[in-house]
């Protein structure tokens, strides 16, 4: 089964391969012939399917019902993000008089998490964790599963939820977060005859594990998750190397020579933050029209503001948004600081577009912030900064000190206060 796959879990057990129109689960997780193991169910909140003869545990599979949270049956709410490679997910204790550690499903969690934190010996026994989420389709609110993946847990909290909503009384109960674990080497597809291997009680655990995803073995080996997490946004950002000029380079020396430049008036360098903002839009064929820079004092999160229209022959404006730039001269060996990001963001109303400029880089956590939360956001690293002041110098046979003091003479006329969306006038 693929992550991302919607599979039909349909309420007979029947052995058709597909069931209206999507793969079936009792076909995906059939075992194997001249076998008389029992079908594999998600009927639960957490589940299992032991096999006569062995002592370990396959698997654990979480079922997690979106649709009823909130009611009196599932007062809480799962969240799984396969992208990041996190999932966190509430146990099976109800209000009663029972603690939460007598609850099975709960224990064989807590079981799993003291296995998985183990030596190697103990992870090579340890269930891996499966992680389904109920779906709709095709207007049936029942009846279908998500697969959002395989996973270790990584931690295990005893907390006070509360009943539902509209109740005052609370009960104890676990939640677990899980590493859902990369699986790219296997296409991002989990081959299920590595958990049959699991069942099967001729063959050992240190067999089944060769029919593990690369991920699971390699965590098995050495006992961390590290890269080893599922991260879809990984693909999206840079690295340190990519935003940073080569030593030696035309950038570097440019770069270089901006810091030294606004090194003790780094308020000025929004004049050039601005400048670099709208070559770069420009370049692209979109419209840019400079607003002014804000006070130095109170400006609010954003150093500059400016407009761009996406359409500009469109006879109407809805084209225009609103831009506000943030201005960082900052060390050139250290990241900028992900606050002032999260800060800028916070000022854009809907519709409109931030710039980040920094003589510095982007760390890959703030890059990963940025996508996971879909900040609209552009962000100008020390090196495309210099490229773009090169390109410009280059062009226009100028030095960068002519540039940088052409910039300076016209700052102080630029500031201004004002709302925003007075750049649209």
């Amino acid at each position: 089964m693929r992550i991302g796959e919607t599979i039909r879990y349909p309420a007979k057990i029947v052995k058709d391969s597909h069931v209206d129109g999507l793969r079936n689960w009792y076909s995906l997780t059939a075992a194997p012939d001249a076998t008389n193991w029992k079908v594999i169910k998600l009927d639960s909140g957490i589940n299992t399917s032991a096999v006569s003869g062995i002592s370990r545990i396959p698997f654990l599979a979480l079922s997690s019902s979106p649709h009823r949270f909130g009611s009196s049956e599932t007062p809480w709410e799962d969240v799984h993000r396969p992208d990041q490679g996190y999932s966190r997910y509430f146990g099976d204790a109800k209000p009663g008089l029972k603690s939460a550690t007598e609850y099975l499903g709960n224990q064989r969690m807590l079981q799993a998490f003291i296995q998985q934190g183990g030596d190697k010996g103990a992870r090579v026994d340890a269930p891996p964790i499966l992680i389904f989420e109920a779906v709709e389709a095709a207007g049936r609110i029942k009846g279908q599963r998500l697969f959002h993946g395989v996973g270790v847990i990584t931690n295990a909290e005893l907390v006070v939820q509360r009943e539902d909503r509209a109740q005052r009384r609370t009960f104890p109960n676990y939640v677990f977060e899980i590493a859902i674990l990369d699986l790219s080497n296997e296409n991002e597809t989990l081959d299920w005859e590595w958990i049959n291997a699991r069942r099967d009680g001729n063959k050992s655990a240190e067999d089944a594990l060769k029919l593990a995803p690369v991920s699971w073995q390699r965590w098995v080996d050495r006992g961390s998750i590290g890269s080893l997490r599922r991260n879809v946004i990984t693909r999206g950002v840079v690295s340190e190397v990519m935003q940073r000029p080569s030593k030696g380079s035309d950038e570097e020396k440019i770069l270089r020579e901006i810091y030294s430049f606004y090194e003790f008036k780094r308020h000025k360098f929004e004049a050039l933050a601005d400048f670099v903002v709208q070559t770069i839009f420009e370049s692209q064929g979109i419209e840019y029209r400079p607003g002014w820079i804000t006070q130095g004092s109170g400006d609010g999160g954003f150093d500059f503001v400016a407009s761009i229209d996406i359409d500009s022959e469109g006879a109407l404006r809805s084209s225009r948004q609103v831009l506000l730039g943030q201005a960082k001269c900052e060390k050139l060996d250290k990241p900028t600081n992900g606050l002032h990001i999260a800060r800028l963001a916070a000022r854009l109303r809907r519709g409109w577009i931030g710039a980040y400029v920094t003589t510095s880089w982007f760390s890959l956590p703030v890059q990963r912030e940025i996508l996971v939360d879909r900040y609209p956001v552009v962000l100008v690293d020390g090196l495309r900064l210099a490229q773009v002041v090169r390109r410009h110098v280059n062009d226009n046979g100028i030095t960068v000190k002519a540039l940088l003091e052409q910039l300076d003479d016209s700052y102080e006329e630029r500031i201004k206060y004002g709302d925003p969306e007075n750049a649209l006038a």
